[in-house]
């Protein structure tokens, strides 16, 4: 079978290089373009189909969902392992401190105590300092912990040069060199932490991370009954949760509730969306929209405007659904991934997708 070789650019990575194609399954395609798939490894180390016209020309390109998600699932393998390791691996304070200063980690467990994101540096995933800190986290934050990003030092720069915005909320840290590289918060907010590192130091080894973590629970548990009522007094504050909790009067110092104030500050600054347009509901709640099964998957992977391939995503996920629960389906990805949606745009993009056949109104 004779071939010709054409020309494709991977629409992850963007390299270019020239791959076989064969001239009798382009030429006998009656209408359309024939898909050509690319495998891992002839033009990148991604896998994805080129649409190749009768000319030979490449008309769109389409990345198959298994292949974005790669690095994901490989990522979530590796914490999984880890975490099923655990028991392996010396958490107590003393060695956890010989692979983090003090002073990292108490950013480090601030950023899981308020819940902001991590993104974890590190060449050597299997290395005894990442094993004893990504335990250590997941012991304390489970959550924080298994939605944290890990990147090689490599990965990392070229993530960081196309996801800087993405990237402002992350507390960012380099476990080869112990650097922290990026906090969305003030290192202030977080010396409060001295006096959790203080004791536990007297704490029995065995006891440390319990110890740890019935404190963060507790302040969590404590910060979201300060936002409550007309406590914004220090001493009204104490002398409220003391009488409703008087075992654990030891957690209503200044110093503490001065932390558990911090975290909600932070915390309502950094769900805030800037600049978000008010949201103008057109259309009544009851209105159903139904996903067309016959719309290509790759209608929502091609659309370059963001908004509109996450609405046609999550229309195709959830087959049936009213506007008022894809715009919240819609601002859980935009807080999950650090996007800027005009959610005013929505009911307009719905009325788009109608008239394109992707979706039906019921």
């Amino acid at each position: 079978m004779s071939e010709r070789r054409i020309n494709v650019i991977c629409p992850i990575c963007k390299n270019a290089g020239r791959i076989p194609v064969p001239v009798d399954v382009v030429k006998k395609k009656e209408t359309g373009a024939t898909s050509v798939f690319i495998p891992a490894g002839m033009v990148c180390e991604h896998s994805f189909y080129a649409y190749v016209d009768k000319n030979f020309d490449v008309r769109d390109y389409l990345v198959l969902e298994y292949s974005l998600m790669d690095d994901e699932k490989k990522v979530e393998n590796l914490k999984n392992d880890i975490l099923r390791r655990a028991d392996e691996f010396n958490i107590t304070y003393a060695n956890v401190t010989k692979f983090i200063s003090e002073d990292d980690l108490r950013i480090l467990l601030f950023a899981g105590f308020i819940g902001t994101q991590l993104l974890l540096i590190e060449n050597d995933t299997e290395s005894e300092r990442f094993c004893v800190l990504f335990t250590y986290l997941s012991k304390l934050f489970p959550t924080v912990a298994r939605d944290a990003k890990i990147f090689p030092a490599d990965q990392f720069l070229e993530y960081n040069d196309s996801h800087k915005e993405k990237l402002k909320k992350f507390t960012i840290y380099n476990v080869v060199y112990k650097l922290i590289v990026q906090k969305p918060f003030s290192a202030i907010s977080t010396e409060p932490l001295e006096y959790l590192f203080d004791m536990i130091k007297k704490t029995p080894p065995k006891l440390q991370i319990v110890y740890a973590k019935n404190f963060f629970d507790y302040l969590i548990k404590f910060s979201e009954e300060i936002k409550k009522g007309d406590m914004q007094k220090t001493d009204k504050i104490q002398k409220t949760l003391r009488k409703k909790y008087p075992r654990q009067a030891e957690y209503f110092t200044p110093e503490l509730i001065q932390l558990m104030r911090d975290r909600n500050e932070i915390i309502e600054k950094l769900q805030k969306v800037e600049g978000e347009a008010e949201i103008v509901l057109k259309l009544d709640d009851k209105t159903l929209f139904m996903y067309n099964d016959e719309t290509h998957i790759r209608q929502a992977e091609m659309l370059p405007d963001l908004l509109e391939k996450h609405t046609l995503r999550t229309l195709r996920k959830e087959k049936t659904i009213t506007l008022k629960h894809l715009i919240d389906e819609l601002r859980k990805i935009a807080a999950d991934q650090l996007l800027k949606f005009d959610y005013a745009r929505v009911p307009d993009i719905l009325d788009e997708f109608v008239i394109k056949g992707y979706i039906m109104k019921l």
